[in-house]
């Protein structure tokens, strides 16, 4: 409990500091707080199917390279309750088609007792045209296991409608030892702005059996970014 209100405190501080000197100076900053019903992460709900506060600051020092704070409750097999991820990445195009990412992050779980979930993994995405999007994100330290794991998705932007944008993907984890066997998943995302709130709905589905917490489910999500 201390450690979320210590986050709170500090997130509330810096992005006071952030926004004041961003319009005084105008910093490519952005600060985003939300709520979401289920926090899923690869078709695997990370809280115990529970809602869940979260928060984002970005800072980009340059057109293509940003650095990112994401913090989330949660519940881990050790007890954790909050995950801290932070990120840095490099975005540029291709061509006039192609543009991609290549992102390092590294997740850290708080309060965790008789283990270690922390873990470093890289990523890269490829974009087309901003309609099919691919992603490779490896790491060889599953969830702090030592077992390295890799994961492959496409998604998919639908322009079905102008007001509210949809998508859907699919992946698959390949995972070695014996951690969690491999698994597929889809989703479905839908997402629209009502005034300065984000509202998005989601589906996902997986193909682990005897896990509650990869069971097809639906979530709602809002976030508000200043």
């Amino acid at each position: 409990m201390m450690n979320k209100v210590l986050v709170a405190i500090v997130f509330s501080n810096a992005f006071i500091y952030v926004n004041t000197l961003a319009a005084a100076e105008k910093l490519p900053v952005q600060f985003e707080l939300g709520v979401a019903s289920d926090y899923v992460y690869r078709g695997i709900s990370q809280t115990g199917e529970d809602p869940a506060v979260q928060a984002k600051f970005q800072f980009k020092p340059t057109k293509n390279w940003y650095v990112e704070l994401f913090a989330s409750e949660v519940e881990t097999p050790f007890n954790g309750n909050l995950e801290l991820e932070f990120a840095t990445g490099y975005q540029d195009k291709l061509n006039e088609d192609f543009s991609y990412t290549a992102e390092l992050t590294y997740s850290v779980f708080t309060d965790e007792a008789g283990g270690d979930s922390d873990y470093l993994e890289a990523n890269l995405v490829l974009d087309y045209k901003r309609f099919i999007e691919l992603t490779l994100s490896h790491t060889a330290d599953y969830y702090g296991t030592s077992e390295a794991a890799t994961y492959v998705e496409g998604r998919f932007n639908l322009p079905l409608h102008d007001v509210i944008k949809t998508a859907v993907y699919v992946g698959r984890y390949s995972i070695d030892g014996n951690v969690l066997d491999n698994y597929s998943l889809v989703g479905f995302d839908a997402w629209t702005n009502i005034g300065d709130i984000n509202f998005k709905l989601s589906f996902s589905d997986t193909d682990i059996e005897r896990m509650d917490t990869a069971d097809s489910r639906i979530f709602v999500t809002a976030s508000y970014q200043f």
